[in-house]
């Protein structure tokens, strides 16, 4: 027996045959056999293709890995991190010498600095005996972001004065290129003089108020995208202080009750209300008809029923809670009710030739409720509108091109009604009045035959009868203005109340009272009636040129220097259709 050891067996060794020949003397012929080499061969490379550069979260990828110079061929494993993946295919190539295996890859950002590889290894032999190629990824990914405020505050015991501290954790590749911070939706900017401080990882709100409570997140942006946080609530508990936009004049007469209600702005709400009546001669709290909380637990409510002009005065309203007491107390003045004040600045807009709009500034209210009224009258002194707003805007439309009207706007309360004012408006001419054409086609267009002179004699003719009355009336006027004209009482028939308290006011058309305007030129409309005349004057009247005119039926004399009614009815002396003139 004979052995024959190779201490190296090399690739080119494959297919060699090895023969071993026995002989035992001349007279045989030896004995031989023949064995031929069958070599296993490791891979000799492996490499692994595929995107070489940063890769997006959540997009897929192919890598390919081959190998050759292994015999058989290499079986190729797949791991990332030393975790095998096993959705690789394999395949080998038609000479069997080389193996190819593809993997379909889709990374997340938790695959961020992983390792992904390619292991070769010959299945005869022993698996720890591989080669690999491998890459590190780079996962590019928006930002994850995530707000909290500094773990050295309590968030349930934020008050105002404070510093506060947010921090802003954002995770992201690449890095982000700006991160802003949103309060309540808006972005917070730095300003150093209020205490705010803005970096890219955090917010400082040094000293901090009431105002700078609320929703807080961050948002962070790279190329990959933008991200921002979910809301962080802050919380910023103050003392009781009075609320915005609560009444704080109450009008009420002696005997009358009113119920005053306190509003404060608190967190966390008042634990008690405490009321005081500054008089004018005493100062005194109260504890008879307090109402506890009647809208809300952030209210107190007092019955208040003056008797004496020493129960008006100020009315203090002041509450505390666990933060602290209110520094300045609510006031609210308890004054005898009355009338409201008349409205003020009162302006014309957007006029056109069918409408317009009025807007006027409230005055006082009288310590009641107000509401205001506009009434409009037309050219002839008709009402054609009258209407109540809760403010002192109107809308006016449906009117007449080229038309002047007369508004008066007040306001009123259950007191009472406030003086009215007087708003002369025109409103445009029509297209065709402006152009002096029609949408029809003119008259002349329409009729190019009549003959327009039969026409203007007449109207010739009806004026120089109008101006021969108007004579007449002004010599009998004369005639009469001889005689000294006695002043009438306050009592005489004919003046309202309203006259009687006010000789100095006009009563307006309706049923209240109007001043006029000092400046304003005195004027008065005359409108026929048949055989009346209507004579009306926006504010009380120094001379009236036919002084012995008599109002209507009542027989009253019309003076110089006389208040006259803003709508009086006088007798035409001629008792005809013509129209008088004043």
């Amino acid at each position: 027996m004979s052995e024959l050891v190779l201490p190296e067996v090399r690739r080119a060794d494959l297919r060699t045959n090895v023969t071993c020949s026995a002989e035992n003397s001349n007279s045989t012929e030896p004995s031989a056999g023949t064995v031929t080499l069958d070599v296993y061969f490791r891979p000799l490379r492996v490499r692994l293709q595929g995107e070489d550069g940063p890769l997006s979260a959540g997009k897929q990828y192919e890598y390919v890995c081959r190998s050759s110079g292994s015999r058989p061929a290499a079986t190729l494993t797949w791991y990332l991190n030393n975790a095998a993946l096993p959705n690789g295919k394999q395949h080998e190539s038609a000479d069997r010498g080389t193996s190819i295996s593809t993997i379909h890859l889709r990374p997340d950002l938790g695959d961020q600095g992983k390792t992904l590889s390619c292991r070769a290894h010959n299945p005869k032999m022993d698996r720890s005996k591989f080669i690999e190629d491998s890459r590190r990824l780079n996962i590019r990914f928006p930002p994850k972001v995530a707000l909290r405020l500094s773990p050295m505050i309590s968030a349930d015991d934020v008050r105002e004065g404070m510093d506060v501290f947010f921090d802003c954790e954002v995770r992201s590749n690449p890095p982000p290129s700006r991160v802003t911070w949103l309060h309540e939706g808006e972005e917070v900017v730095m300003d150093k003089k209020r205490g705010v401080i803005v970096s890219s990882t955090s917010l400082v709100l040094q000293n901090v108020t009431r105002r700078q409570a609320g929703s807080y997140r961050c948002h962070a942006v790279n190329t990959e995208g933008e991200s921002t946080s979910k809301p962080t609530a802050l919380r910023v508990m103050y003392a009781p202080v009075c609320a915005d936009s609560q009444r704080l004049v109450y009008g009420v007469s002696r005997g009358e009750q009113v119920s005053v209600l306190c509003r404060v702005d608190s967190d966390p709400p008042p634990s008690n209300f405490g009321w005081t009546m500054n008089g004018s001669d005493h100062v005194r709290s109260l504890t008879a008809g307090v109402g506890h909380w009647p809208a809300g637990p952030h209210t107190s409510s007092v019955i208040v029923e003056p008797h004496h002009d020493r129960d008006y005065g100020t009315l203090l309203c002041t509450s505390s809670n666990r933060v602290g007491r209110q520094a300045q107390p609510c006031a609210f003045k308890i004054v005898p009710a009355g009338p409201p004040e008349v409205v003020r600045g009162c302006s014309v807009t957007n006029q056109t030739d069918v409408s317009f709009v009025v807007h006027c500034s409230a005055g006082f209210d009288g310590g009641l409720h107000q509401q205001f009224t506009l009434e409009l009258f037309s050219s002839e002194q008709r009402l054609r509108l009258n209407t109540s707003r809760e403010q002192p805007h109107f809308g006016v439309a449906g009117l007449e091109p080229g038309v002047q009207y007369t508004a008066l706007v007040y306001a009123f309360n259950k007191k009472g009604a406030s003086p009215r004012v007087r708003i002369t408006v025109a409103t445009q001419m029509a297209a065709e009045q402006r152009t002096g054409k029609s949408t029809q086609g003119s008259m002349a267009e329409r009729r190019p035959g009549v003959d327009w002179t039969p026409l203007v004699g007449v109207i010739a003719g009806a004026s120089l009868a109008v101006l021969a009355c108007v004579l007449a009336v002004i010599a009998m006027v004369r005639r009469r203005s001889s005689r000294p004209a006695k002043s009438p009482a306050k009592s005489a028939a004919g003046l309202s109340e309203c006259d009687e308290n006010n000789p100095d006011v006009v009563p307006s058309l309706s049923d209240g009272c109007s001043r006029g305007d000092p400046m304003e030129e005195p004027r008065l409309t005359v409108v026929r009636d048949n055989c009346h005349t209507e004579l009306y004057s926006p504010h009380p009247l120094n001379h009236v040129n036919f002084a012995t005119f008599q109002s209507g039926s009542l027989g009253r004399p019309i003076h110089p220097g006389m208040p006259l009614p803003a709508a009086t009815t006088v007798t035409d002396p001629f008792g005809s259709d013509r129209e008088s003139v004043v």
